[in-house]
């Protein structure tokens, strides 16, 4: 893939230059840049005609697969990245638009005359936004191409040298390292840090960076004078390199009290150096940052609202360090240029090169009940096929459930059925051991090319010398690939993490949950695996008063279940019900499984803002973060010492968790996310590669 990317002159220190000097080394495609705009000593006017003139000799000779311009959504940079854009346009070329700035006031007025925005960037093939906040505006001027989140980034040279696990969560200096101005919010951080420090007598305040106009910053240094702080707060200019990695490794609070951002690198940088961070809710912060967590967003401006959050982190030195971890993880999974460089690419080939997704059919042998795996097949046959989806089973085709028939082709697996089916333009799709394997001997034996990928649901450790799979595996979690890796000795590059997705229903998540009792909810099939019966007879007569525990769900053990329960209050079994219908009338989720490849049930429960209560098996863990969207128990007696103190749903606690389920699934469970990944996978086998 070859990328042309409109961006400025790489020598200045403007946010869009800092964030392609973050990306360039970890480009896989190959790329190149056209600049534009002032060079250091030369003005933009005289540069305008040169820049346009080497941008269409790039056009006509590099001959880029996609063209990507860096505007902010202002007049100006509109209209000049727009001319841009229609260039690459009329010769034949993909564009992307990265919006890296926002005008909030200037896109109202666009919402209201939308009709030059709409014929210029509705030619893009999608459009990043920082914020969702800004997504919503865009997509209220009509603009019909996928609108997507991106994100400013963190240079990974930046962390070399530095660990985050060596902060303690005390806290002695207070950090701002940003552009001096007003809107920045820097005479708040001085006052807030004033009043702080009546409390704090030892705390000192570090303030890096500059300002275009060198009178706004003798005027802030003459205000720090002048209310007598001059000793401790001290002045650094901007930093760039090793000063800023000094900077951020210095700082134990990181404060930005600003007026508005669209995603301010330095908050992420002070992430990712496990800063708490106290700044503002404005632009794509609001779309990832939980308060308490990662530290507090602000809205008031009010100097004695931000100290008493500096104190509060102060005099709290263990929520601090936990927040410090937090950030530091968090940052490091997200806000990387290696990461943003990744899904960058990912989404280019998903919107801008990837082929039509050709005929999949997907194969699992046992469709007489209904369970996960079968929902996750029948899912991805419909939403990877343009036409009426194929799939193979074993079972009676009178046995599958009603569910599961409509818009879908039962066929039983059989070599001739492989045989008329295998062509240059199908991907068989296997969810099952079972099933791979005879897809691969059938490969070999008919002597003709079959394209299979195989899905790996769950942890097994058995079979493993008569199990066979192929060059591109899916496995539902990190804990399933390692399984595949470890016991089957697939090797690693073999095997995509792709999590599980479910379609929103956010309706009925994060819903106000006022009583002052407690209703857990254990849905799933019923059997020895998901130990309902067990934990039954390990809560009989254990369970606080004010707690309800329901098991749904149908299976081999559901009338031993229904036994173990029936002379318990507390304890009731109602038979199988769906998830979602039940899901919004309980306060927790409840799984304690033997073990999981990646419970739906626990993705259902992050969908609708329900915090989950769960044991400590790895792919349980990739969902359910212990005291921050639910709770982890090791063992029955533990749930049951440590269940009555669950906060309640009307506690400002359960709302916190709530929130972070939520954001989970956001994160990582959309059906959307899921499919773009699948589709991506098959373009490997069905484009590029012979299995």
């Amino acid at each position: 893939m070859k990328l042309l990317i409109v961006a400025p002159s790489s020598k200045l220190t403007g946010g869009v230059s800092f964030h392609y000097k973050g990306l360039q080394p970890h480009w896989t495609s190959e790329v190149r840049y056209a600049r534009y705009g002032k060079r250091p000593g030369v003005p933009a006017a005289l540069c305008l005609l040169p820049d346009l003139l080497a941008y269409i000799w790039q056009l006509i000779f590099f001959r880029p697969d996609v063209v990507v311009v860096n505007p902010s959504f202002r007049p100006y940079q509109l209209v000049r990245d727009g001319v841009y854009l229609l260039l690459a346009k009329a010769f034949g070329r993909k564009v992307v638009t990265w919006f890296h700035g926002w005008d909030g006031t200037f896109a109202e007025r666009c919402i209201a005359s939308p009709n030059m925005v709409r014929r210029v960037y509705g030619k893009c093939s999608f459009i990043y936004v920082l914020s969702s906040d800004f997504r919503k505006q865009f997509q209220s001027m009509g603009i019909d191409v996928p609108v997507l989140l991106g994100s400013t980034v963190v240079d990974d040279a930046l962390l070399e040298g530095f660990d985050a696990n060596e902060r303690v969560g005390e806290v002695n200096n207070l950090l701002y390292l940003a552009r001096i101005d007003r809107a920045k919010g820097i005479y708040e951080a001085i006052d807030a840090f004033a009043l702080a420090k009546k409390s704090l007598p030892e705390l000192t305040f570090t303030i890096c960076g500059s300002s275009e106009d060198a009178a706004a910053v003798n005027d802030v240094k003459a205000y720090v004078e002048r209310i007598g702080l001059g000793d401790c707060v001290l002045f650094q200019g901007a930093v760039y390199g090793e000063r800023k990695r000094q900077a951020y490794a210095a700082g134990d609070i990181y404060i930005l009290p600003s007026y508005g951002e669209g995603m301010a690198t330095s908050v992420l940088e002070a992430m990712a150096f496990g800063l708490p961070v106290i700044s503002t809710p404005y632009g794509g912060i609001k779309d990832f940052f939980t308060n308490g967590e990662m530290g507090f967003l602000i809205p008031s401006h009010r100097p004695e609202d931000i100290a008493t959050k500096i104190v509060w982190l102060a005099t709290h030195p263990e929520a601090c360090h936990r927040i410090s971890r937090n950030n530091s993880a968090y940052a490091a999974q997200h806000f990387l240029a290696s990461k943003v460089a990744a899904k960058f690419e990912s989404d280019l080939r998903e919107h801008c090169i990837m082929p039509q997704i050709p005929r999949v059919v997907s194969v699992y042998p046992y469709f007489s009940n209904v369970g996960g795996a079968q929902n996750v097949t029948i899912q991805l046959a419909r939403h990877l096929n343009t036409e009426k989806p194929i799939v193979l089973i074993e079972t009676s085709c009178a046995q599958v459930p009603a569910q599961y028939a409509e818009g879908v082709r039962y066929e039983q697996l059989s070599w001739r059925t492989v045989l008329r089916l295998a062509d240059r333009r199908t991907v068989f799709i296997s969810h099952h051991r079972k099933t791979t394997l005879k897809l691969l001997l059938w490969q070999f034996l008919l002597l003709r090319q079959i394209k299979v990928i195989h899905v790996a649901h769950s942890v097994f450790n058995n079979l493993r010398w008569i199990c066979l799979f192929p060059k591109h595996n899916v496995a539902v979690s990190e804990t399933v690939k390692r399984n595949l890796v470890g016991f089957f000795h697939v090797p690693e590059q073999h095997v995509h993490v792709i999590y599980n997705g479910i379609p929103d229903c956010s309706a009925s998540a994060l819903q106000s949950r006022p009583s002052k009792e407690i209703k857990v909810l254990h849905i799933g099939r019923i059997c020895s695996v998901k130990r309902q019966v067990a934990l039954a007879e390990a809560l009989r007569g254990r369970l606080p008063q004010h707690i309800q525990l329901h098991f749904a769900g149908d299976g081999p053990d559901a009338m031993q279940l229904k036994a173990a329960v029936e002379k318990d209050r507390q304890m009731k079994y109602l038979g199988y019900v769906p998830t979602h219908d039940l899901l919004e009338h309980y306060d927790y989720l409840l799984l304690f499984s033997e073990q999981e490849g990646l419970g739906l049930t626990l993705l259902e429960a992050c969908r609708a803002g329900v915090p989950m209560i769960t044991n400590d098996i790895p792919s349980v863990l990739e969902v359910n973060e212990d005291h921050r969207t639910g709770y982890v128990f090791r063992s029955f007696d533990d749930l049951a010492a440590g269940i009555g103190s669950l906060p309640k749903p009307c506690d400002e606690a359960y709302a916190t968790l709530s929130k972070a389920a939520r954001a989970k699934y956001e994160e990582l469970f959309r059906e959307e996310h899921m499919i773009a990944q699948y589709k991506a996978v098959i373009h490997t086998v069905y484009g590029n590669e012979k299995d």
